[in-house]
């Protein structure tokens, strides 16, 4: 489509063939100055209305809704567990070696960072790597252009930009440092998505 064609409000018609068949395909995009930049998706109290989920918790008031709640500085979800021994099992305090968190939505939404507030203490350390997808409607597909800067303190954000892209979920997966002991745990106190924010 030539450029002129997105260049005032409404909604343009792509029509185009879906490559090796006959089938054809049509999109409508829609054209809008109506949005702000740089907007928290994954806010629960906004109106893009998360969700979140995750592989793993570790106990009842670490679940993944914890971490769409907007408090930064404590709390969210975590895969820390200590499990008492009991009069035929010893107990279980080992970290595993990966988890995943995710945020979704009903509709749509267009983001290109990820914001994540590892908890770092004797238990908690950063991930040792991660790695972003996007749901395509059919499977988790890496993002392109991973970009990591990570905090140096506890609770502030560590940034995850990558190329944009238009989803209706999101996924974190993590690797522990120090899988199978008590010391490789992960905490999360939030996890914002970061995009435009239609009016």
């Amino acid at each position: 489509m030539p450029a002129a064609a997105y260049g005032k409000p409404g909604t343009v018609t792509v029509r185009g063939n879906v490559t090796g068949t006959a089938i054809r395909a049509t999109a409508k995009v829609r054209v809008t100055a109506d949005f702000e930049p740089g907007q928290n998706l994954a806010a629960a109290s906004g109106p893009t209305r998360p969700s979140a989920d995750a592989s793993y918790s570790g106990a009842p008031d670490t679940l993944p809704g914890a971490l769409l709640d907007g408090v930064t500085t404590s709390g969210g979800w975590s895969n820390y567990h200590n499990k008492s021994a009991t009069a035929l099992l010893p107990a279980v305090n080992l970290s595993h070696g990966g988890e995943w968190t995710s945020v979704g939505w009903a509709a749509q939404q267009t983001a290109g960072q990820l914001k994540a507030y590892f908890t770092i203490d004797a238990k908690r350390a950063l991930p040792s790597s991660v790695r972003v997808s996007y749901w395509d409607g059919g499977s988790w597909v890496p993002v392109r252009g991973l970009r990591t800067e990570w905090a140096t303190t506890s609770n502030s954000a560590s940034s995850l930009t990558f190329e944009p892209v238009s989803t209706t979920g999101l996924r974190l997966d993590m690797t522990s440092t120090t899988p199978g002991t008590s010391t490789g745990f992960l905490q999360l106190a939030e996890l914002e998505a970061i995009g435009s924010l239609l009016r």
